[in-house]
């Protein structure tokens, strides 16, 4: 699978926080025409890998939107995020 990061994605009109002049003006007081990098949001300025976008336009395509219930394999990942990048033991159940 290939990647393409040097496309230039163009994202007016998207509300992204890191380009959008409105946004900026709003968030930070910042000009339209100011000179700066916006290198304090975490944004990806690539297009997301085809296998994520396939997984979300399959779900999409389902038609319904409701409340899902995360199960096991999401509580590990986060329980084993906490802890490697935290040193935080969590519990699924929400004790102490």
């Amino acid at each position: 699978m290939q990647y393409n990061f040097d496309e230039i994605v163009d994202r007016t009109g998207t509300n992204a926080a890191k380009w959008e002049p409105e946004v900026l003006k709003k968030l930070i007081g910042a000009e339209p025409e100011a000179d700066f990098i916006p290198m304090w949001v975490a944004d990806m300025d690539f297009r997301s890998p085809r296998p994520v976008v396939d997984a979300l336009l399959n779900r999409a395509e389902h038609g319904i939107f409701g409340y899902s219930m995360p199960l096991d394999p999401y509580f590990d990942a986060l329980k084993w995020w906490m802890k490697t990048r935290h040193q935080w033991e969590i519990r699924q159940d929400g004790s102490r």
